[in-house]
């Protein structure tokens, strides 16, 4: 049985270790980190967000499904 690496695996909540991203700032290339990540209360149901940081500054609040983890 072969297993994934940390970063091939799905994105999924729950999981120890560095978290990381690309920036959501456009025109920015710098990876991001996920440093924070809760559930929001909607009228579908829990809808799970991230905080996230890169290296230059820029920080987010955000859909989990909205951001693309690197692989």
């Amino acid at each position: 049985m072969q297993t994934a690496t940390l970063l091939e695996q799905p994105a999924t909540r729950h999981r120890t270790g560095l978290r990381v991203a690309a920036c959501p700032e456009p025109g920015c290339t710098v990876p991001t980190e996920l440093y924070d990540e809760i559930d929001l209360a909607s009228t579908d149901g829990a809808i799970p967000h991230a905080r996230t940081l890169c290296a230059l500054g820029h920080r987010f609040f955000m859909p989990l499904e909205n951001i693309r983890l690197f692989r």
